[in-house]
């Protein structure tokens, strides 16, 4: 049975009405939560009752799909007046920059002449040099990389200088750093600012639009800022930096300073204090769709399962090659024809960008007559219309059916821009009744990495672990710090050898990273640049984080093997082990 629009998911909760009253209160604020937690639901809300008291609002996220939903839910069901409506803007911060663009004269629509290429580009009329140092200082170094990496001449469309022709919603790199020097200049330009600022799906902001997007405010360091954030996605949180909600009015006495290691870059636009205010109950999915989904939770909680009773996820496996358009349409089928469902309550998903993927632009189901269509516009989902997506562009986005495919190729491309694990989680946790995978997704375990800051951000945040918990959430923090030592000298292994080692060893070496770090080993020649360029501020944020397990003294290459298995056992016995622990403490996962 498939639900629609039942009151229980759309009416607001307790926990989402005293969110909306300490956004009242405080004027900067961090909200967080898991998946379908509720926390664009909130944003929506509390940009409507912005409009409504005549403030000028930008609401941005990092992915159009998301936005033109947002701003196609305040038009047609949030009861505002066109004037109303006209208050607040709601642009992915791409197409954001890019409207404001046009309108100071700084940037111009751009297509190649294939006619496949649609993006943006300077307007040649104003000579403009990049403005905004950050942002040059980043390209440089992202352009330095990818030509120690690749051989230019087999890589035409390398971007060679920061204000080249853009494509925002590709694989390209540097688009932070385009647009972010692009609004610096907008701004010189543009005298228009707003009242406050909501960001949503923030864990997958840039960087450098951190450092500069506050400066559409009125006043950058005192206008409200409110940030809606996954828990789960937010990977550069070493340290509590911010002060849970526990009342309704928290004294700034009590409040946490925020740091540049949440939000990556330099934050002092932001100003200094912020208030964090965590969701703590999944809304969106049925509990089978649920358990799914914790499989690769590991943020902060505690979390609380609300959803109702439901089917089980549906496997539907492929062996051998297949016609996957045949297998996506005789199950949608079954699904329009045999079980009633809407076809505007399906999506299907992959992983991997068009250019990867098998699923053309749009094609005719010849069994349920359906058209399958990718970037639907929610004004365009209308009769036997079912969408097309990928996993990533529909972040903060819900179908009440969701069919995954091609889940299986993902180990082939671990050149995707987010870890396998957090592609499970972002794929399994669209679905808010029933979950259909054609395939056999990947088994993804969980670096050990990911899994002690999990647990240290829990030992942090909660003051009410029995001493018994505590001693031994520390006890495996201690074993994580040794392994991943040990780890890292293992990692350390010059090029030269790594090249002859037999290949058992290899795929253990390879597996073992997987296991400790979720990294493959890269370059030699880019861990020289990276070293040679260790003053710069980008570089060393990569050192620090990513790349630190490949830096460190040599080891020598007798019974490397051997050692190999002993820090890969005891790697998975402690993953295990925190798994364990993070999943059974009772205040994590409770069921409502």
């Amino acid at each position: 049975m498939i639900r629609h629009s039942d009151e229980e998911r759309i009416r607001l909760t307790d926990e989402q009405v005293r969110t909306l009253e300490l956004l009242r209160q405080n004027h900067r604020v961090l909200v967080t939560g898991c998946a379908g937690s509720g926390k664009t639901f909130v944003a929506v809300e509390q940009a409507r009752r912005l409009a409504r008291a005549g403030l000028n609002v930008l609401f941005t996220c990092p992915h159009r799909e998301l936005a033109d939903w947002i701003r196609h839910h305040l038009r047609h069901y949030a009861q505002l007046s066109p004037a109303e409506q006209a208050r607040i803007e709601v642009r992915d911060v791409y197409s954001f920059v890019a409207l404001w663009g046009r309108r100071a004269g700084v940037l111009q629509a751009y297509d190649q002449l294939d006619s496949r290429f649609h993006g943006v580009t300077f307007t040649p009329e104003i000579d403009l040099e990049p403005c905004y140092e950050p942002a040059r200082q980043s390209f440089e170094l992202g352009l330095a990389i990818r030509q120690s990496m690749f051989d230019e001449s087999q890589v035409p469309t390398l971007r060679k200088h920061l204000h080249d022709p853009l494509n925002p919603y590709s694989s390209e790199s540097e688009v932070a750093e385009f647009y972010a020097d692009a609004l610096h200049h907008i701004l010189q330009r543009i005298e228009a600012r707003f009242d406050a600022l909501i960001v949503d799906e923030a864990q997958s902001m840039p960087p450098l639009l951190w450092d500069i997007l506050p400066q559409v405010l009125t006043d950058p360091r005192r206008s409200p800022i409110w940030i809606f954030a996954d828990d789960n996605q937010v990977m550069e949180e070493p340290e509590p930096l911010w002060q849970n909600s526990d009342n309704m009015e928290v004294p700034d006495s009590e409040r946490i300073h925020v740091e540049s290691s949440f939000l990556p870059g330099s934050i002092d636009c932001l100003g200094d204090r912020f208030l964090r205010i965590p969701l703590s109950t999944c809304l969106r999915n049925t509990r089978p769709i649920q358990r799914y989904i914790f499989r690769y939770y590991v943020g902060t909680g505690p979390l609380h399962q609300a959803g109702q009773d439901g089917p089980e996820p549906e496997h539907i496996p492929v062996s051998g090659p297949t016609d996957l358009r045949n297998t996506i349409d005789e199950c949608v089928y079954r699904l329009v024809v045999t079980e009633g469902v809407n076809p505007q309550d399906i999506v299907v998903l992959t992983p991997l960008p068009p250019e990867l993927s098998e699923l053309p632009a749009s094609w005719q189901g010849q069994r349920s007559k359906c058209t399958y269509r990718r970037n639907v516009a929610p004004s365009q989902l209308t009769g036997r219309v079912i969408r097309v997506e990928t996993v990533s562009s529909f972040r903060g986005l819900e179908s009440p059916v969701v069919i995954l495919v091609e889940m299986e190729n993902l180990p082939d491309h671990v050149d995707l821009d987010l870890p396998i694990a957090e592609i499970l989680y972002l794929a399994y946790s669209r679905a808010t009744s029933h979950l259909i995978i054609i395939g056999n997704p990947p088994h993804e375990e969980i670096p050990l990495t990911e899994l002690a800051r999990a647990l240290r951000k829990r030992l942090q945040a909660s003051i009410t672990l029995p001493i018994d918990v505590q001693s031994q959430a520390q006890e495996l923090l201690r074993k994580a710090e040794t392994i991943l030592e040990d780890g890292a000298r293992l990692a350390s292994i010059p090029l030269e050898v790594l090249q002859n080692l037999p290949d058992e060893t290899f795929q253990v070496y390879n597996y073992m990273l997987g296991l400790l770090y979720g990294t493959q080993p890269i370059p030699i020649r880019l861990l020289d640049l990276l070293q040679q360029e260790g003053s710069h501020a980008f570089s060393s944020r990569l050192l620090d984080s990513d790349f630190a397990p490949l830096i460190g003294p040599d080891l020598k290459s007798s019974d490397l093997l051997s050692t190999l298995h002993r820090v890969t056992d005891a790697a998975k016995k402690l993953n295990t082990a925190i798994w364990e622990l993070l999943h059974s403490d009772p205040s994590r996962i409770t069921d409502t």
